[in-house]
Protein backbone atom coordinates (compact mmCIF):
# COMPACT_ATOMS: atom_id res chain seq x y z
CA UNK A 1 0.00 0.00 0.00
CA UNK A 2 2.67 2.49 0.51
CA UNK A 3 4.13 2.51 -2.60
CA UNK A 4 0.66 3.05 -4.39
CA UNK A 5 0.65 6.14 -2.20
CA UNK A 6 3.93 7.27 -3.08
CA UNK A 7 3.15 6.87 -6.91
CA UNK A 8 -0.10 8.81 -6.25
CA UNK A 9 2.01 11.54 -4.92
CA UNK A 10 4.53 11.62 -7.33
CA UNK A 11 1.84 11.78 -10.06
CA UNK A 12 0.34 14.35 -8.46
CA UNK A 13 3.51 16.18 -7.90
CA UNK A 14 3.86 16.06 -11.65
CA UNK A 15 0.76 17.03 -13.14
CA UNK A 16 0.71 20.52 -10.49
CA UNK A 17 4.06 21.11 -11.34
CA UNK A 18 3.75 20.30 -15.36
CA UNK A 19 0.96 22.21 -14.84
CA UNK A 20 2.75 25.64 -13.77
CA UNK A 21 5.09 25.19 -16.22
CA UNK A 22 2.87 24.22 -18.80
CA UNK A 23 1.29 27.76 -18.41
CA UNK A 24 4.55 29.61 -18.59
CA UNK A 25 5.19 27.91 -22.27
CA UNK A 26 1.79 30.14 -22.95
CA UNK A 27 3.48 33.21 -22.80
CA UNK A 28 0.79 35.18 -20.66
CA UNK A 29 1.46 38.27 -19.48
CA UNK A 30 3.81 38.81 -16.91
CA UNK A 31 4.88 42.35 -14.79
CA UNK A 32 7.33 44.10 -16.74
CA UNK A 33 9.55 43.78 -13.38
CA UNK A 34 9.73 39.74 -14.48
CA UNK A 35 10.37 40.20 -17.69
CA UNK A 36 13.18 42.84 -17.21
CA UNK A 37 14.57 40.06 -14.56
CA UNK A 38 14.67 37.04 -16.46
CA UNK A 39 15.72 39.20 -19.22
CA UNK A 40 18.95 40.76 -17.54
CA UNK A 41 19.70 36.82 -16.65
CA UNK A 42 18.57 34.92 -19.94
CA UNK A 43 17.85 35.71 -23.55
CA UNK A 44 14.45 35.02 -24.65
CA UNK A 45 15.75 31.84 -26.70
CA UNK A 46 17.30 30.37 -23.43
CA UNK A 47 14.24 31.22 -21.30
CA UNK A 48 11.97 28.98 -23.84
CA UNK A 49 14.64 26.33 -23.85
CA UNK A 50 14.38 26.44 -19.80
CA UNK A 51 11.09 26.02 -20.34
CA UNK A 52 11.11 23.21 -22.32
CA UNK A 53 13.89 21.42 -20.15
CA UNK A 54 11.88 21.73 -16.47
CA UNK A 55 9.12 19.12 -17.84
CA UNK A 56 11.35 17.59 -19.91
CA UNK A 57 13.15 16.46 -16.65
CA UNK A 58 10.17 15.51 -14.41
CA UNK A 59 8.72 13.34 -17.60
CA UNK A 60 11.96 11.13 -17.25
CA UNK A 61 11.61 11.25 -13.66
CA UNK A 62 8.07 10.40 -13.53
CA UNK A 63 9.04 7.34 -14.80
CA UNK A 64 10.60 5.97 -12.32
CA UNK A 65 7.61 5.19 -9.99
CA UNK A 66 6.55 2.29 -12.31
CA UNK A 67 10.73 1.11 -12.70
CA UNK A 68 10.61 0.73 -8.28
CA UNK A 69 7.10 -1.16 -8.75
CA UNK A 70 8.78 -4.16 -11.32
CA UNK A 71 12.41 -3.91 -10.55
CA UNK A 72 13.07 -3.98 -6.49
CA UNK A 73 16.68 -3.07 -6.33
CA UNK A 74 17.22 -1.42 -9.65
CA UNK A 75 20.80 -0.60 -10.59
CA UNK A 76 21.53 2.98 -11.60
CA UNK A 77 22.56 1.89 -15.12
CA UNK A 78 18.59 0.98 -16.03
CA UNK A 79 17.70 3.98 -13.93
CA UNK A 80 20.56 6.21 -16.33
CA UNK A 81 18.82 4.38 -19.57
CA UNK A 82 15.10 5.19 -18.79
CA UNK A 83 16.57 8.71 -17.46
CA UNK A 84 18.16 9.67 -20.61
CA UNK A 85 15.49 7.76 -23.06
CA UNK A 86 12.44 9.72 -21.93
CA UNK A 87 14.56 13.45 -21.47
CA UNK A 88 14.75 12.49 -25.15
CA UNK A 89 11.36 12.02 -25.74
CA UNK A 90 10.39 14.93 -23.19
CA UNK A 91 12.10 17.21 -25.56
CA UNK A 92 10.85 15.85 -28.06
CA UNK A 93 7.29 15.91 -27.21
CA UNK A 94 7.50 19.28 -25.37
CA UNK A 95 9.16 20.77 -28.58
CA UNK A 96 6.24 19.66 -30.33
CA UNK A 97 3.87 21.07 -27.45
CA UNK A 98 5.37 24.26 -27.95
CA UNK A 99 4.97 24.30 -31.95
CA UNK A 100 2.06 22.46 -33.02
CA UNK A 101 -0.03 22.28 -29.37
CA UNK A 102 -1.11 19.80 -26.82
CA UNK A 103 -2.61 17.12 -29.07
CA UNK A 104 0.66 17.22 -31.45
CA UNK A 105 2.69 15.89 -27.71
CA UNK A 106 -0.24 13.12 -27.04
CA UNK A 107 -0.22 11.64 -30.12
CA UNK A 108 3.69 11.37 -30.56
CA UNK A 109 4.07 10.21 -27.35
CA UNK A 110 0.56 7.32 -27.80
CA UNK A 111 3.02 6.78 -31.38
CA UNK A 112 6.42 5.79 -29.32
CA UNK A 113 4.72 3.84 -27.20
CA UNK A 114 2.92 1.72 -29.87
CA UNK A 115 6.32 1.39 -31.87
CA UNK A 116 8.14 0.49 -28.61
CA UNK A 117 5.31 -2.51 -27.85
CA UNK A 118 5.46 -3.45 -31.58
CA UNK A 119 9.05 -3.56 -31.40
CA UNK A 120 9.79 -5.41 -28.22
CA UNK A 121 9.36 -8.62 -29.88
CA UNK A 122 12.37 -8.33 -32.72
CA UNK A 123 15.08 -6.66 -29.69
CA UNK A 124 14.70 -9.69 -27.37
Amino acid sequence: MKKEKLLLAVILFMLGLTGILSILTMELPLPEEAKEALLEIFTPGQIKWLVLINPTIMFAVGHFPIVFQTVEHPPGLLLGYILIGNAIGGIIFGWLYWKSGLESAFLAHIAAHVVMVLAEPLLV
